[in-house]
C-alpha cells in the first residue's frame, strides 16, 4: 500500500535528521498531547514502508551534490602535500570508508529490511549483542590496517 502524503512527509522529516516527535508534529500529525505525539511517532517509526521511504531519502542527500563537494574537498587535502600530515590521514580514511573499504555502518545503523532481514528494532537481545560482537571484530581489524595520525610526525614548517 503506498504511503499517505503525511507519511511520505514524516519520512521526509526523518531522514532530514528531525526527532521522531518533532517529524510527526512537522507531517502534520497533531495529537493532544506531547505523549500520544511521542507513542504516534514510535509507531510511524515502525512502518517498513516509512523506514524504506526515509532510507532512499536519506542516501539520496548522503550520495547528491553536497557528497561530491565533501570527496572533492577530502582529495586536495590528500594532495596537498603542504596539509598536515594528520589531516591527510583523515581525509584517507574518510575516502576508504566512503570507497567501501571502511566498516559497513550504513547495514548497521540503517538496515532498510530489504535483505530479509529483520529491523534492528525486531531483533531480540541475543541477536543484537551478536550484531555488537561482530562489528566489533570489524573495529578491530580495520583499526589493524590504517596508520593512526598520532603515530605520524609532523613536517617541519617550510
Amino acid at each position: 500500500m503506498p504511503l499517505t502524503t503525511k507519511q511520505k512527509r514524516f519520512a521526509k522529516n526523518i531522514a532530514s535528521g528531525m526527532t521522531a516527535a518533532d517529524a510527526a508534529r512537522a507531517a502534520g500529525y497533531a495529537k493532544e498531547n506531547e505523549n500520544s505525539l511521542c507513542v504516534g511517532a514510535a509507531r510511524l517509526l515502525r512502518h517498513p514502508e516509512i523506514q524504506r521511504e526515509a532510507f532512499a531519502l536519506r542516501e539520496a542527500r548522503l550520495t547528491g551534490p553536497l557528497a561530491r563537494k565533501a570527496l572533492a574537498c577530502l582529495e586536495s587535502v590528500l594532495d596537498d602535500q603542504t596539509a598536515p600530515p594528520a589531516a591527510r590521514v583523515q581525509a584517507a580514511r574518510f575516502v576508504l570508508e566512503a570507497a567501501g573499504h571502511g566498516i559497513e555502518n550504513k547495514r548497521l545503523l540503517a538496515r532498510s529490511g530489504d535483505d530479509g532481514e529483520k529491523p534492528l528494532h525486531q531483533l531480540s537481545l541475543q541477536a543484537l549483542e551478536a550484531l555488537a560482537r561482530a562489528a566489533e571484530i570489524q573495529v578491530r581489524e580495520a583499526r589493524g590496517t590504517i596508520i593512526e595520525a598520532e603515530e605520524v610526525s609532523p613536517r617541519p614548517p617550510l
